[in-house]
């Protein structure tokens, strides 16, 4: 994969990570995370389990970096797994502007940030998939941004996008400026001038233009004279060089009106003489040149693609949201070209072809919808927008929350409490039912992540182990597992807790492990620090109080239940519960609120028959009970 190679080239150019945004018409979320976050922060080994992607999202939040990846939601791969918790979203150009249902978000962008403020944009025709990157013959171009004008390019293209997915904070990139590559341009859809415009600016009058492209207008004739017809230049040469279905049949029917364009030399094909690997399924590149400048992006010869269509008496905008990068660069065409093939009708192809191999993308729903979960605050939030007549009868899924009617009412942001999320931690999705289909997947984006608990023990014992000291004062930690493991048959009802081993600690363990929690309680310097050690380290307060109500409820079918040793272990829960509370308003000057803090403490029965009132009083006095 070289793409990959050069993408580990431009990250290890840059040094450590700020920012990483991605674009991408169809988006595999499995090949993203297997195969790019693991050179975005130098790990050299490919992740195959959840205890590897676990760590590969870790590592993203202690380096604090942002990434984020925009992509056309109906052309996300619906079957892959998503593992980590990075930030995707799924738009359309319907979200972005006037631009119609038709349109495509059809970019493939890559803008890499440096700590240091130094940056890079890449471009060209790489979808974010496996074939995109490894099996493809792709055009992908990487420049160091060397210029405020560059940089305000760049940020006139992700606004739109952020302002899509309802985020209104300023788009702010790097300003340290480096290299000598002033010369280069990001064109894209957002920009008032047009990407022919650039391509084939006014004054100038190139003769020939060379397409490489897999992908051409149904009427191919009609469109290469609206081509030259709005640029004013009746006479320019257009050399295409496509990519070759088996047969050598072009994707296109053939138009008697091409044999003119044939004959009187306005139009040629020409093969493609770049050596190809033998596995490589198509050569996607889109390649735009003139003898005076090269354009690589994500254009193909298409009104749509070329973004060459006017607007609809409405307003409405036809063309696909495209991009890629524009070079000043002299050359001649001739010189890059192969031989023009002899054309003949059944080179191109036919009904059945054409209709075989035809781009199917999925209606859309008639509104849209966000859904985002808040860890820190424990509250998804589910933002729908109708965008069309509203109607009743859809239904949204959601992780550890009873499936919901969607309101048929306009814009409404809403709020939804989960005191303990577990199906989060696997399933990062959400899905909308209309009856009983399902009609859509999509992306649950996760904020909050500092405060997202991903581990655990495996028992209430080697919890407690965790929490004392040994010769040298310090807690050993132990082993952790996984929260939310999937067992071998990958159901949703499945998605559980570990269970806990019922042992029975020692009071002495008991009471010391406790006093460890209640000290590092007490020495917290922050609201933040507190509530990550309330309720996102493995071993945390609230998920002690987990293991000793299923101590009491479990496996065991309760037998532990009115012991006097669950009964010291409720106290002290709840103990510990009261504490932190007490410390919260003393870092805080408020009272902690929120479903996490709802759902701390332990509510203690009757001291348990036939306990020693002596010994029990002794240990009251002692534990300071309130």
């Amino acid at each position: 994969m070289k793409l990959l190679e050069e993408l580990k080239r431009q990250v290890a150019e840059l040094g450590p990570l700020k920012r990483v945004w991605l674009t991408s018409f169809n988006l595999s979320i499995e090949f993203v995370e297997t195969y790019l976050l693991p050179i975005l922060v130098g790990e050299t080994k490919l992740p195959t389990g959840r205890l590897d992607f676990e760590a590969l999202q870790l590592e993203l939040q202690e380096r604090k970096i942002e990434i984020r990846i925009f992509a056309d939601k109906r052309m996300i791969y619906r079957s892959d797994r998503k593992r980590t918790a990075i930030e995707v979203n799924a738009i359309t150009p319907r979200q972005i502007g006037r631009f119609s249902d038709r349109s495509l978000f059809h970019p493939k962008v890559i803008y890499l940030e440096g700590q240091d403020g130094r940056a890079v944009l890449g471009a060209g025709s790489a979808n974010l998939t496996v074939g995109g990157w490894g099996r493809n013959q792709e055009a992908m171009l990487f420049r160091s941004v060397a210029t405020a004008e560059q940089s305000n390019q760049i940020k006139a293209f992700f606004k739109p996008l952020f302002a899509a997915c309802s985020d209104v904070r300023p788009v702010s990139l790097g300003k340290e400026f480096w290299g000598d590559d002033a010369e280069w341009e990001f064109l894209h859809s957002f920009d008032r001038r047009t990407f022919l415009e650039r391509l084939l600016p006014d004054g100038e009058s190139p003769t020939q233009l060379a397409i490489w492209s897999p992908y051409f207008a149904a009427d191919l004739p009609a469109f290469l004279s609206d081509l030259r017809e709005s640029r004013q230049l009746p006479n320019l040469k257009i050399r295409i060089v496509p990519d070759l279905l088996d047969g050598g049949i072009i994707r296109t029917p053939w138009r008697d009106s091409l044999r003119q364009e044939l004959d009187n030399g306005l139009l040629s094909f020409h093969p493609n003489d770049v050596k190809r690997h033998p596995r490589s399924e198509l050569c996607h590149a889109k390649v735009w040149m003139t003898p005076a400048q090269l354009a690589i992006g994500s254009w193909n010869c298409t009104g749509p693609g070329s973004n060459i269509l006017a607007p609809s008496p409405g307003g409405i905008n036809p063309n696909n949201v495209e991009a890629g990068i524009l070079l000043r660069q002299p050359a001649r065409i001739s010189s890059v070209l192969g031989k023009a093939i002899v054309i003949k009708p059944s080179h191109f192809a036919s009904k059945a072809v054409l209709d075989d191999i035809k781009l199917e993308v999925p209606e859309e729903l008639p509104f849209d919808i966000a859904v985002s979960f808040d860890w820190e605050q424990q509250t998804y939030t589910v933002g729908i927008d109708w965008v069309k007549p509203r109607q009743d009868g859809y239904v949204l899924k959601l992780p550890d929350v009873a499936d919901r009617p969607i309101p048929a009412r306009k814009k409404t942001p809403e709020a939804i409490e989960v005191p303990d999320p577990k199906h989060l931690l696997i399933n990062h999705y959400f899905v909308v039912l209309n009856g009983a289909n399902e009609v859509y997947q999509g992306f649950i984006n996760q904020t909050g992540l500092l405060h997202r608990r991903a581990e655990g023990y495996a028992s209430l014992d080697e919890l407690l182990d965790s929490r004392i000291p040994n010769r040298s004062g310090n807690c050993t930690g132990g082993s952790t597992v996984l929260r939310g493991e999937i067992p071998d048959d990958d159901s949703d009802e499945a998605l559980l807790l570990v269970p806990a081993t019922l042992h029975s600690s020692s009071y002495f363990k008991l009471f010391q492990a406790m006093e460890t929690f209640a000290d590092e309680i007490a020495s917290a310097k922050s609201a933040e620090q507190l509530e990550r050690s309330l309720f996102a380290r493995p071993g945390c307060l609230a998920e002690l109080q987990e293991k000793i109500v299923l101590r009491s409820t479990g496996a065991d079918g309760g037998a532990n239940a009115g012991s006097v040793y669950q009964w010291f272990l409720e106290l002290e829960g709840n103990r510990l519960s009261e504490l932190a509370k007490k410390k919260y308003r003393q870092l805080t000057r408020t009272k902690a609120g929120g479903p996490r803090w709802k759902g701390l403490g332990l509510k203690p029965g009757a001291m348990p028959a036939g306990a020693d009132p002596r010994y029990i009083d002794m240990i009251m006095k002692d534990r300071a009970y309130g």
